[in-house]
């Protein structure tokens, strides 16, 4: 009769112990079980690699992040000259390549949107671009999130022709494409 006693008791403290180590899991990590694996659980609104998470794909474990502070609030899209860059992505996953082409065509010297993007050092990440039309729009969405935005004009990396690019007024929404000469507020993004 002891003995059963005393293994019950010792079954009960077993399972207690590993009830409370399984609870201080679930609340200081951001690991989900998914059937035998575990993996990072993001959201919207979340800080994380420098910034707050702002859009999520469909598999959970990829998206963009946002800095939290403007980069620039007077830029030109340009570098100085009229030309066609080639940048003309405008969906979710285009700003990293459009900013890449636009480097390229535009050179790396000189104080312009995708370069002050590319050379941010920011939180201690290196891979920030410009976005794109469409990951513009989806960071106005999220912008009371993200937080710190001024109510003016954003440039995005997506190129309208030789003389224009798209951005977007974070008062509104608005998005329509100006003069590359013109000078705007510019706020980085990053993958993840």
């Amino acid at each position: 009769m002891k003995t059963t006693i005393k293994t019950s008791l010792a079954i009960l403290l077993l399972l207690a112990i590993s009830c409370t180590k399984e609870s201080a899991n679930k609340t200081s990590s951001p690991l989900v079980q998914e059937g035998t694996q575990q993996v990072l659980s993001f959201y919207i609104g979340q800080h994380h690699g420098g910034g707050v998470i702002f859009y999520i794909d469909s598999t959970g474990q990829h998206g963009l992040i946002a800095d939290t502070g403007d980069l620039a609030t007077a830029v030109t899209w340009y570098n100085g000259s009229f030309i066609s860059t080639g940048a003309t992505g405008t969906l979710i996953g285009t700003g990293k390549s459009n900013t890449r082409k636009i480097l390229v065509a535009q050179g790396k010297p000189g104080s312009y949107a995708a370069l002050k993007c590319s050379k941010s050092k920011r939180s201690g990440f290196t891979d920030w671009f410009l976005p794109s039309r469409d990951e513009l729009n989806a960071m106005y969405l999220q912008k009371d999130l993200i937080g710190g935005f001024a109510l003016n004009f954003y440039w995005s990396s997506s190129e309208g022709d030789g003389y224009s690019a798209w951005g977007r007024y974070f008062t509104n929404g608005y998005e329509t494409s100006y003069f590359k000469n013109s000078t705007y507020y510019v706020r980085a993004i990053r993958a993840f």
